[in-house]
């Protein structure tokens, strides 16, 4: 599959925008050469209800209405009800009469034994009704708002099975703290400072790396998952899908280590997430990621069904009244889990997760929605067999093995009889969204079903970075945001913290990748995440790539550094400095076969404008660059008909090509992914006699962590700080 399949949209088959617009959309395109059937339909977790009805949020979060307005919905209503197929139910009888009928039934003749059990049924179906609906009298407003728990709850009973965890509190500890002002103000302004962690348990989970707390200190390790404050039916799960891959309760020892800093609800960071190998391959930390949440929703159900027994019960008894802290345990609406995924494939496969540890009692097929789900999220063996490229490295196909299409957002609600799937937003417990279609809901207005996030999990944000990394951070600073309407809520029920505009300091932010870059860091680092408890990042020490095999070693690899005083200007301080001192070289000892890697479509149009100016003959190979035009320019600049070939480095990440009639490298700035580094490098031809090839690479101080990742740690603080800015590795 060319590089035009990603790059063209679904539909249309118009290039794609600049990357900074909200509708940059590079996955869906790699499924043009084989089509994935996919219906078209409307998905029944509509988040524009009152948009369709033409109602409009006034003040006091009551709803105002036009007369006009008002004429056309109840035109509008009596069309849609006289459009449904009204069924007629025969009523149903009373208790008595269903006692009477009981009694009179004959009992000697054939089949009275089946009619006795279907009247006894009858009977404690209509007394559980009646029961139901004396508590619905007892307490009026619970129903008329919108109670979520009689959404869930289809029987009596509990959520859970047992409440004797040592830990099984953590929910509600971490909603105990009350912020005043003064702190909260002090948590938004994001000033933080991280301390090396000396906590032994940790000390040898990650040789390559180093824990470091803020506001925190990592917790003790638990040998199980009780220890942890995981309910019942999640362990059960988990040993049931985990049977012979783990020791004891974990698979591995950074998997319990993860479990331990999650169930203290502190942010986590971890860049050592390694990219899979193939569609079907574990993961470990995305499994104790679902695990956690699936646990914090029934936490959460649990803690909803027992403060209504409460209010039931104070209403019976006169005199007792409950406080106004104990009443109040939700949010504005219902959704307190949201994952933001690049991909409809990852998307997926959270999704089989949350399945096996919420509903693990359910076959797949009985989940209402699922077959749907599987037709529009899940892999096809077939097509996923055409569409694997042996020649391609093993990590792409792990990418791109499934569903790439990066728009897609699907709600799913708990109850005790199962999972369903395309749920309201509004009334839905965990939402699963690409960061592109959450910033296209924002800028409808619209997103206000995130106003009581309790944890937000980025995962795969190495992926988002090569899509556009900005509609993460659209997406991220509107969650725990004040809803612009009341969405049926009870105010009376709503926890204090949400209504003083303090949700973003009881959200538990967890971010996953597979390294870490200025962005990443901005984020997690900054006001948007301000969790009370801390925060955690792991720092991984890197080896580098250059030397060791990774790459040839006929190559002369040579790191040139340039002066950048300030972020701001390090752009121009670049251009300027490949002006002066790359452009001479260019003309002079380098020949044909010069290949430019560029890692940002901005910097990308500012070399492009350079070398038009300096009239040098180059061509291009971009992320909207068609398929026909990519084969072109290298087919001539393997002919040697061009001298030069312009590279970006998300044009690489979605076709990864193996490239021809490479003579000379120059990395105008570092690649964020360094083994692009070493496969590059690995791409020059076989010198000529008494010839050898050169890498050039730019940096500054503003791309230390990718050189890091390039040359290694040790190398790195060396090559920022010593007085020489050119470096000669072979």
């Amino acid at each position: 599959m060319g590089l035009a399949g990603f790059l063209k949209k679904k539909k249309g088959g118009q290039p794609l925008p600049h990357p900074a617009s909200h509708s940059t959309d590079f996955g869906p395109s790699r499924q043009q050469s084989v089509e994935r059937p996919n219906k078209r339909r409307r998905e029944p977790n509509s988040d524009d209800d009152e948009a369709d009805l033409g109602l409009e949020d006034g003040s006091g979060g009551v709803l105002s209405v036009e007369p006009e307005a008002f004429d056309s919905f109840i035109r509008n209503l009596h069309k849609r009800r006289s459009s449904l197929v009204k069924r007629k139910k025969a009523p149903r009888k009373s208790t008595a009469e269903v006692d009477g009928m009981i009694a009179e039934a004959p009992k000697d003749k054939k089949g009275d034994v089946e009619k006795d059990e279907v009247m006894d049924a009858e009977k404690k179906s209509l007394e559980i009704k009646m029961k139901k609906k004396e508590r619905v009298g007892v307490g009026e407003e619970l129903n008329e708002h919108g109670d979520r728990e009689e959404d869930h709850d289809e029987e009596e009973g509990e959520f859970l099975q047992e409440n004797d965890d040592p830990e099984a509190k953590g929910v509600e500890d971490f909603f105990k703290v009350q912020l005043s002002d003064l702190e909260a103000a002090d948590l938004g302004r994001g000033e933080i400072y991280f301390q090396k962690s000396d906590h032994p348990d940790y000390q040898s989970l990650w040789p390559n790396g180093e824990f470091e707390c803020s506001n925190s200190t990592l917790p003790d390790l638990k040998a199980e998952l009780k220890g942890y404050g995981v309910c019942p039916q999640v362990r059960e799960a988990w040993q049931k899908a985990n049977k012979g891959k783990i020791d004891g309760d974990f698979v591995n020892p950074q998997q319990n280590a993860l479990f331990a800093m999650l169930s203290k609800y502190l942010d986590v960071f971890v860049s050592d997430v390694p990219y899979p190998s193939s569609y079907k391959d574990e993961e470990p930390m995305m499994d104790a990621c679902v695990a956690h949440c699936v646990n914090h929703i029934f936490r959460s159900l649990e803690n909803l069904r027992k403060t209504k027994a409460k209010i039931f019960e104070a209403k019976k008894t006169k005199g007792k009244e409950l406080s106004d802290r104990e009443t109040r345990d939700r949010g504005f609406t219902s959704p307190k889990v949201l994952f933001l995924v690049p991909m409809r494939s990852m998307a997926f496969r959270i999704m089989e997760k949350i399945f096996k540890y919420g509903a693990h009692h359910k076959e797949k097929n009985e989940l209402e929605n699922y077959e749907n789900l599987l037709e529009e999220y899940g892999p096809d063996e077939k097509l996923e067999a055409a569409m694997t490229d042996e020649s391609k490295p093993a990590d792409f196909n792990g990418i791109f093995g499934g569903n790439v299409s990066d728009a897609f957002k699907i709600g799913l609600q708990f109850s005790r009889t199962g999972i369903l799937s395309y749920a309201n937003f509004y009334r839905s417990d965990i939402v699963i969204a690409s960061p592109l279609s959450l910033s296209i809901m924002l800028s409808k207005g619209n997103l206000d079903f995130l106003s009581s996030i309790e944890i937000a999990v980025i995962d795969r944000a190495d992926v988002s970075t090569m899509q556009n990394w900005q509609h993460v951070i659209s997406v991220v600073r509107q969650i725990n945001s004040m809803p612009k309407s009341q969405h049926d809520v009870n105010i009376m029920r709503v926890r204090e913290l949400f209504l003083k505009s303090h949700g973003r300091h009881y959200r538990q932010t967890i971010m996953l990748s597979s390294f870490a870059t200025a962005e990443m860091n901005s984020l997690f680092n900054g006001p948007a995440c301000t969790n009370h408890r801390g925060k955690v990042r792991l720092k991984k020490k890197y080896r580098g790539v250059v030397g060791g095999g990774a790459t040839m070693k006929i190559a002369k690899q040579i790191f040139e550094r340039h002066g950048a005083k300030d972020l701001v200007d390090s752009a121009d301080d670049r251009l300027e400095f490949f002006r002066e001192k790359i452009i001479p070289k260019l003309r002079s000892s380098m020949g044909k076969g010069v290949l430019i890697f560029i890692p940002h479509y901005f910097d990308y149009v500012r070399l492009r404008t350079l070398l038009q100016t300096e009239e040098v003959d180059f061509c291009w190979v971009t992320e909207y660059s068609e398929e026909k035009h990519s084969r072109k320019c290298r087919a001539e600049f393997v002919r040697g008909e061009i001298r030069v070939m312009l590279f970006t480095e998300r044009a690489f990440f979605y076709t990864r090509p193996r490239l021809h009639g490479i003579r000379d490298v120059i990395f105008y700035s570092l690649p964020e992914h360094a083994h692009y580094y070493s496969e590059i490098v690995n791409m020059l031809e076989e010198p000529m006699a008494g010839m050898q090839p050169s890498v050039i690479s730019l940096f500054s101080k503003f791309t230390g962590l990718q050189l890091e990742r390039i040359v290694g740690r040790k190398k790195a603080k060396k090559m920022l700080k010593d007085r020489s800015p050119t470096f000669l590795l072979c």
